[in-house]
């Protein structure tokens, strides 16, 4: 097996504290000692040192976990490669196996103390130390966990067998292993109907609910959806915004996965995502609280009736809800879906009619969504009054979905929602050239931090906004993180830095 300590290592060797040391022996016999380092140069690591001369590791990084057969224990990896198979290349983390014996066949292993002595421990107490090792970066952290008592906690991994292409069920069977081979348990929960994961938060007891660590979502982004708005619209929401999420790839949007993929230098895979979630390292980052007039809604449903609603994502209206909504039907084609949704709605473009004035100031706050705006305050808004807009788009995140970085300006914890739209004053041909560029956000020029050179859309960073339609029941559908709403009088403030995630 190639090695994976990089030269680093050698550098920090002054600062490097073996934790723990165990010795075994590998399949031919030779002893080994397998070194838990802790290193201030750079990431904690694994380093076999063999009595024949040969040394080898695992980063922390890299690290899955371990697994106990009989008097064997497999210590596994989880490193980054590029595989190629036939005519395609393969990016993705895969399994290396470091297989290890007891010495002389014994029932425990020996563990080597830093003065020297050595004592037994059992083979199942080995794994559960390289299990907690591979989660925690900080030192102090595992060392406490390990030298107390142990509560065990599980995941609770919700899947969506309806979302995309009805793939999340197979793709979790493809990860599932991973949690198992890092020690995590889990609680799986297959959604049923819309708003199912929405009612089994809301309702479930704050007892059960936090004896989870983390919530989890194997599907698009209309669950993580239904997961963040059922924690905040709960009575203990504030202890609910402490528990992370995390999303792994299995619908036709995956934004949320796949923008902690990027943020954390990982390939956009579902691998990839499980073993962010498993490496139990957590960012926060912003949500937009909406309050909405609820002048459509003949629902009892809690989640249908609360006139707050949250966003970890965007809200998209005009061209880009109509072909978001629109596309519904073609949910089989993937993300295919919104390029042959597209054309068509480019052709038949809506427009429409609406008043919005939005603010990066942190000092302004929104009165009641049917309380009018003071005078003085007015004037430090910008104002679009009784426009026709034909694009319109607020994004936190930098990928709406996993083939489309719409938006790779956006910052997901500076307090900031990215906007960008087109009114009837730009023309169709500037409607089309924004409309093909969603893909790879090339409207902006990503080194000026503005709108590139040629393209005459309009952008702000906001941190409040409302958006009046003129006429609601005339102004389509808003899509907010992927769900469908009525075009209504809406506003939004950000929460800066209030949802915890699974990011490295």
């Amino acid at each position: 097996m190639e090695m994976q300590i990089q030269q680093e290592e050698q550098k920090s060797n002054a600062q490097d504290t073996i934790l723990y040391t165990f010795r075994l022996q590998d399949q031919k016999g030779v002893k080994v000692d397998v070194c838990l380092i802790s290193s201030q140069g750079f990431n904690s690591f694994v380093r076999f040192e063999y009595q024949d001369g040969r040394s080898e590791g695992i980063q922390w990084r890299d690290l899955l976990g371990a697994v106990v057969q009989n008097k064997k224990i497999d210590i596994i990896s989880f490193p980054k490669r590029v595989q190629k198979r036939m005519f395609k290349k393969i990016e993705n983390r895969f399994k290396e196996v470091f297989p290890f014996n007891t010495v002389n066949q014994a029932e425990n292993v020996e563990q080597v103390l830093p003065t020297g002595e050595v004592k037994s421990i059992d083979l199942q107490e080995v794994k559960y130390i390289i299990q907690e090792f591979s989660q925690q970066k900080e030192t102090s952290l595992f060392i406490n966990i390990v030298s107390n008592n142990r509560v065990q906690k599980e995941l609770l991994i919700f899947v969506n067998p309806h979302s995309g292409k009805g793939q999340a069920q197979q793709v979790f069977n493809r990860v599932k292993d991973l949690f198992e081979i890092s020690g995590h348990s889990y609680h799986v929960v297959e959604t049923l109907y819309r708003l199912h994961c929405f009612d089994y938060l809301y309702e479930i007891s704050s007892e059960k609910l936090f004896s989870y660590y983390g919530i989890v979502s194997v599907s698009g982004d209309g669950t993580p959806h239904e997961i963040v708005n059922a924690l905040l619209l709960r009575s203990d929401r504030e202890q609910c915004l402490q528990m992370p999420i995390g999303g792994i790839h299995g619908g036709s949007g995956n934004a949320l996965p796949t923008t902690m993929c990027n943020i954390s230098g990982e390939y956009n895979t579902p691998e990839c995502a499980a073993f962010i979630i498993i490496k139990n390292q957590t960012k926060k980052i912003d949500l937009i609280e909406f309050e909405r007039e609820n002048i459509f809604n003949k629902s009892t449903h809690p989640f249908q009736l609360s006139k707050r609603l949250y966003s970890f994502l965007s809200l998209s209206w005009t061209f880009v809800s109509d072909l978001d909504l629109g596309s519904e039907s073609l949910r089989f084609l993937g993300e295919t879906r919104f390029e042959v949704y597209g054309f068509w709605r480019l052709m038949f473009l809506n427009k429409y009619a609406a008043n919005i004035l939005f603010s990066n100031s942190s000092d302004l706050n929104l009165p009641e969504i049917n309380q009018q705006i003071s005078e003085q305050d007015l004037s430090k808004y910008k104002i679009e009054k009784n426009q026709l807009f034909t694009f319109f788009y607020l994004s936190n995140l930098p990928w709406v979905s996993e083939q489309y970085q719409s938006f790779p300006l956006a910052v997901v914890d500076d307090g900031l929602f990215d906007l960008i739209y087109l009114t009837n004053e730009q023309s169709r041909f500037q409607m089309i050239k924004t409309a093909l560029a969603l893909d790879n956000g090339s409207f902006f020029d990503k080194e000026k931090q503005t709108v590139a050179k040629g393209y005459d859309l309009k952008y702000q960073k906001v941190r409040s906004i409302r958006i009046e339609p003129i006429n609601p029941s005339k102004s389509g559908l808003y899509s907010i993180d992927g769900e469908r709403y009525q075009a209504e009088p809406l506003q939004g403030t950000v929460l800066p830095k209030i949802l915890s995630v699974f990011c490295l």
